[in-house]
């Protein structure tokens, strides 16, 4: 008695599986897909631009940090960081 209901039990199972892999439609399925329009002015464009040149942000963010944090930098505004040893926040040196 117990295997078929364990047999029983298996095969809902592998029938409510079967039975949802059939095709359904969506409702965020497209019924008629939109087509691409081709507008001349748009075709007439390069598909890159010149010059084309790709920026490097590992290295801009390396240079950046190196002049930011450089104490020796000069200028009118320069340095942008100094050491503060105010010991406001908390109880060592800061910059």
């Amino acid at each position: 008695m117990r295997i078929n209901k364990i047999a029983g039990i298996v095969l809902l199972f592998i029938g409510l599986f079967l039975s949802s892999c059939g095709k359904t439609i969506s409702q965020f399925e497209q019924v008629n897909p939109v087509t691409q329009v081709s507008i001349k002015r748009i075709d007439s464009m390069p598909n890159l631009p010149k010059p084309f040149k790709i920026i490097d942000f590992n290295q801009l963010a390396k240079d950046y940090d190196a002049k930011v944090y450089d104490p020796d930098q000069t200028g009118k505004y320069w340095p942008l960081i100094w050491k503060d040893n105010s010991r406001k926040n908390f109880d060592q040196e800061t910059f």
